[in-house]
């Protein structure tokens, strides 16, 4: 029997055959280039479906059927030869079963740890009331007046910030929003969860490599008393990794249009003390609420090169005249190409202090749907001053 017909007798595939034959566990015949399949052949399939079922791996399959092989000739009993194996295995299950059982009391345990440590917060993330000089109204850049306002503790949960020009900045659910920005949708995975999901493992890997060079450079570089602007927080990686580095006198901004990942950022914030004042601003970058020169940093990292450096000068504005850039960038195949971003960060008059490019790397996972070179990205990271 042949390869084909052997496959399909046995419900595998070609392919399943061919890896039982590499590993051993199938020992057809080889005439004239082509491989014949005969009853033993069939026999040891039957072995391996049932060795399968018990738990046995392939490799400990081979080895029972090359003891099988080798003692066919001398009074070969299958159920003899098997016990053995059996009781092996089935003490092999026990042990596992005690270790998960022990794993489970231990991942229950931590359960129950984190659960109750949850709720530790205030819950009451809002805008802090310290924070409302550095706004301005983003027409005319005149102060901007708080009316209709619900205030926990120094947190502003809603109300609105009025300018003498007409012109109205709201806060709901302690989020600043601007009334003239369009709220679209993030353009990759609705969450983190998905991100991680769907992205391949070696652009998280320089993803991964170049956030933490660039969270190093921050906790290394950040005053005590420094105003820190983040233009498209996204899932808020990069908050996340630098939050515990914020002092109490700090102010970090977060910008984004996306109001439903600003909402999930804002969850993870409400378990945490308000001491350290982080903003969060639905907005497009155009049309921010803020006074000019205030930022001490502006953060620009994880987004793509085609929507983020070239928005560099019209944000210049809001940064001092000594600040720093941290930027990250996701450069594709297609334009603008490296050397245009560093072209837009220069022009901004900021000069490279250190910078670093990974490989090309796949974006995606291969599902079949977005996989060939316009996938392939690399990750550029750097930091630069005036």
């Amino acid at each position: 029997m042949k390869i084909g017909k052997f496959a399909q007798a046995h419900h595998l595939t070609i392919d399943s055959v061919r890896h039982y034959m590499e590993m051993g566990l199938l020992l057809p015949d080889k005439k004239g280039g082509q491989y014949h399949f005969d009853s033993q052949c069939s026999e040891d399939v039957q072995d391996i479906v049932e060795l399968k079922k018990y738990g046995f791996t392939l490799s400990e399959i081979r080895g029972i059927l090359y003891k099988k092989r080798l003692s066919t000739s001398i009074d070969y009993d299958k159920d003899r030869n098997y016990k053995a194996q059996y009781i092996r295995k089935h003490q092999q299950i026990q042990r596992e079963i005690e270790q998960l059982k022990e794993m489970e009391s231990k991942l229950q345990h931590r359960i129950e740890e984190i659960s109750s440590t949850e709720s530790s917060g205030t819950g009451h993330h809002g805008v802090n009331v310290n924070a409302l000089s550095l706004l301005a109204c983003p027409d005319c850049h005149q102060p901007l007046v708080l009316k209709k306002c619900q205030i926990v503790e120094t947190q502003i949960q809603s109300g609105n910030l009025d300018c003498q020009c007409g012109r109205s900045i709201r806060i709901e659910d302690g989020i600043l929003f601007s009334d003239k920005s369009k709220y679209g949708e993030y353009p990759f995975d609705d969450s983190i969860e998905q991100f991680f999901e769907n992205t391949s493992p070696e652009f998280k890997y320089e993803l991964a490599k170049g956030f933490r060079w660039l969270s190093n450079k921050f906790r290394n570089e950040i005053d005590a008393n420094a105003v820190a602007l983040e233009l498209g927080v996204g899932y808020g990686i990069f908050l996340r990794n630098v939050y515990e580095a914020l002092s109490e006198h700090n102010v970090y901004i977060a910008v984004d249009h996306n109001i439903q990942l600003l909402k999930e950022l804002k969850e993870v914030l409400q378990g945490l003390e308000p001491s350290t004042m982080v903003i969060l601003i639905c907005a497009d970058t155009l049309d921010l609420p803020l006074k000019p020169d205030i930022a001490d940093f502006l953060i620009d990292v994880g987004g793509d090169a085609t929507q983020n450096a070239q928005l560099l000068k019209e944000v210049d504005q809001y940064a001092k005249d000594r600040s720093a850039l941290l930027g990250g960038y996701i450069v594709s195949d297609c334009p603008p190409h490296l050397t245009d971003i560093e072209e837009h960060i220069a022009s901004v008059n900021y000069t490279v202090v250190e910078e670093r490019s990974s490989q090309q790397v796949p974006r995606l996972e291969e599902d079949g749907t977005k996989i060939g070179e316009k996938n392939n990205v690399q990750i550029y990271a750097g930091f630069f001053k005036r």
